[in-house]
């Protein structure tokens, strides 16, 4: 924003001390409490004439105030083209519209309106056409789709946010997979050499050879039990027998005649009631005089 210099109406005071040399000295006093009475914007300009005479050019002088403290001014002599007088004590002073100030005005005016845009004014830039409706400025970039099943949209954007240059970039796809790599397929594929087709392995369940992964069909009772399949073997916590319901109470129990499990027939004298194996005596001998006594079969 400019700065213009101060101002203020119908202040008037005196010369309480004159500049040494009167009409070279940078300060001078005015009567005591009036400098208050000054503009507080510095610099302002000042008027310095013979008191009760009208003001000229012949015999006064406009100062520019550029510092005041109290009634002491600092002030900077001829200005406006007046010529410096030997002002001396009793001298009017009083804040005026000089040639300077106007001159300030007239430059702030003319810069408003060498930046200012007017209706029908040429737009410049990154505009085209006239105000007070501009258009941006065309770029020549191709218009419509960019970019399509091998090709990704390439921007370039410049400084402003722009973008200047837009192309279609062929996507790098990866190369095709090695057709004699090792491959499980479902059917057999015409174009891989490699590959290993599960449609040509029985139906069963499948089993990955370690570090090889070499898949085959798994065997039943070598790698899995299955119902009416092999027996579980003992070591597998099976009975490593076909056992069939023997339709009575039976114990299970090892044969190592036989080696392998089968079911114990409870003998004479013992009988199985639910859970519990009961022993019956077979016969019965005593001997009172040799103190023994037998029994069971």
């Amino acid at each position: 924003m400019t700065a213009f210099s101060g101002h203020k109406d119908l202040v008037y005071t005196l010369v309480a001390t004159a500049p040494v040399p009167p009409a070279a000295g940078g300060t001078l006093t005015v009567t005591a409490g009036t400098g208050a009475q000054m503009p507080a914007t510095l610099p302002f300009y000042a008027t310095l004439a013979p008191a009760g005479v009208l003001p000229t050019l012949a015999n006064a002088e406009v100062v520019k105030v550029t510092l005041r403290v109290g009634d002491v001014l600092t002030i900077t002599r001829s200005q406006g083209g007046t010529t410096a007088q030997a002002v001396a004590v009793g001298w009017a002073v009083f804040p005026s519209v000089t040639a300077e100030w106007a001159v300030e005005v007239e430059t702030a005016i003319n810069l408003i309106e060498t930046n200012a845009v007017f209706d029908t004014d040429p737009a410049g830039g990154d505009l085209a056409g006239t105000y007070p409706s501009p258009t941006l400025a065309v770029l020549g970039l191709a218009t419509g789709p960019i970019g399509d099943g091998t090709n990704v949209a390439t921007t370039t954007i410049d400084t402003k946010g722009r973008v200047t240059g837009l192309t279609a970039t062929p996507i790098a796809f990866p190369a095709a997979a090695p057709t004699g790599a090792s491959y499980i397929t479902q059917v057999v594929e015409a174009g891989l050499s490699g590959e290993q087709a599960l449609a040509l392995l029985a139906t069963g369940i499948l089993k990955s050879t370690t570090l090889t992964g070499v898949v085959s069909i798994a065997a039943q009772g070598s790698d899995y039990y299955a119902p009416g399949g092999t027996d579980v073997a003992l070591a597998d916590g099976g009975t490593g027998a076909s056992l069939v319901d023997p339709g009575a109470d039976r114990i299970l129990f090892w044969d190592d005649t036989a080696g392998a499990v089968d079911w114990l027939t409870a003998g004479t004298g013992l009988t199985i009631t639910g859970t519990t194996l009961d022993a019956t005596p077979a016969a019965v001998v005593e001997d009172y005089a040799n103190s023994f006594l037998l029994m069971g079969g």
